[in-house]
């Protein structure tokens, strides 16, 4: 492996837990009213949820599976930590609206895979 590849995969392995973090603080804050947000929510969480996971699929190459298990379950206890946050709500729904991210994501970093491949295997010819 190059040493660039090295470095950026070393960056998104560091970077990781950060994530996880800032995703934290943003689903514990406490809102000061409650504002009904229906379905942008739920994109919401697809969005940060794919996001945790491209960086798990592109920085944890030996260990994917365990660390996007891992988001998952990082998403449910937010959601169990947002039944005591105040102005926050446990939904079953932003749980599967991450599972829905991490999917997402996941089928989005195979593709752009697959695209890479092909785009390889073409100039090499």
């Amino acid at each position: 492996m190059n040493s660039l590849a090295h470095w950026l995969r070393r960056s998104l392995q560091i970077g990781f837990p950060c994530y996880l973090l800032l995703i934290a603080v943003l689903c514990l804050h406490p809102k000061e009213e409650t504002v009904p947000v229906g379905f942008h929510d739920k994109i919401l969480h697809a969005t940060a949820y794919g996001v945790g996971a491209l960086i798990a699929m592109n920085g944890f190459v030996e260990r994917r599976s365990t660390i996007l298990i891992l988001l998952f379950i990082w998403g449910v206890l937010m959601e169990i930590g947002q039944r005591f946050a105040p102005g926050r709500s446990f939904e079953y729904a932003d749980m599967l609206a991450n599972g829905i991210g991490i999917a997402l994501g996941i089928g989005l970093f195979c593709a752009c895979r697959q695209l890479s491949s092909r785009r390889l295997a073409h100039q090499n010819i």
